[in-house]
């Protein structure tokens, strides 16, 4: 088992950052998740892009109860990486701004009891793409995954984007 938790850069002064391209023929995963306490959920969105920026898949999913945000955080990136694995695409990194997710996969000695189980299955998931690095980024360079997130109406694509999603993924790619 083989991938990478990347260095958490500072968060102090930090400026709005956008979504940065992978390396050339390289896949990027972004998770995120976005609790709903009106409706009593959560929403996880997935997204997958290209070194070219193109969306290649992307997920959006409610799922229903009560949860804190790190188990909705840790909840998302389980799934998004079940997603992804069974749609046959092995990104070479997978990003979150959920810093205390990306913290806790960092030292998996130091799993919590609370979240222990979950984290090892997260850590499991990651052992099916070898070599791929995980990291935090900012809240504002994840921002196509977190509108998936909040759209939360279990809607999948493959190829074509959603139509709501498309102005979000446009703006984030533009200079």
């Amino acid at each position: 088992m083989t991938h990478l938790i990347a260095p958490t850069p500072s968060l102090f002064g930090q400026q709005m950052q956008k979504w940065q391209a992978s390396a050339l023929d390289c896949i990027k995963l972004n998770v995120d998740a976005a609790i709903d306490r009106a409706r009593n959920s959560f929403g996880i969105g997935a997204v997958a892009r290209n070194s070219n920026c193109e969306v290649i898949a992307g997920m959006s999913k409610e799922i229903l109860g009560t949860f804190s945000p790190k188990l909705a955080e840790i909840k998302a990136l389980g799934i998004g990486l079940s997603w992804i694995h069974e749609l046959g695409i092995f990104p070479e990194a997978v990003e979150t701004d959920a810093l205390a997710v990306t913290q806790s996969l960092s030292h998996p000695l130091d799993f919590d009891c609370d979240f222990g189980n979950l984290l090892l299955d997260v850590s499991h998931l990651l052992s099916y793409f070898p070599g791929t690095v995980f990291k935090h980024i900012s809240c504002s360079a994840n921002g196509v995954a977190h509108a998936l997130a909040k759209h939360a109406n279990e809607c999948t694509w493959l190829g074509k984007i959603s139509p709501p999603i498309m102005i979000v993924v446009v703006l984030d790619n533009s200079n």
